[in-house]
């Protein structure tokens, strides 16, 4: 056979540093950005703003139901498309995102959507299917 010489020999391990482990071996081929800020204004169109209005004791205790049943879902491994609507602390703008769930962190007080958390001070509501 052609490879018989090598087949049963041990893979390559380097001596002088470690491997890379996946995730960084895979932003060796991430895409390259020809359009600067092309994908930041893109996440901008994402959002939308708002308008503002006070929280009534009963939109906090549906909140705070939400908030537990997606607890429960993180629990049995699942990550639903939720949809937020939060304060932006830096304009006090309120804004609507759209994302994947990633986290709900309790001693922090934060909701994690994709790559962007979120106090739960600042949630104003969320929503799924």
């Amino acid at each position: 056979m052609k490879y018989d010489d090598i087949i049963g020999l041990p893979h390559y391990e380097p001596k002088h540093h470690r491997r890379q482990d996946r995730l960084n071996r895979a932003k060796i081929f991430a895409p390259f950005q020809a359009l600067k800020g092309y994908e930041e204004s893109i996440e901008e169109r994402k959002l939308i703003r708002v308008a503002h209005s006070d929280m009534t004791e009963n939109m906090l205790e549906e909140l705070n139901n939400t908030l537990n049943t997606l607890m429960d879902m993180l629990a049995r491994d699942e990550h639903p498309i939720i949809r937020v609507i939060y304060k932006n602390p830096a304009t006090d703008e309120y804004i609507s995102f759209e994302g994947k769930l990633a986290r709900i962190t309790v001693t922090s007080q934060t909701i994690q959507v994709v790559d962007r958390k979120i106090l739960f001070e600042n949630l104003r509501s969320i929503g799924f299917d």
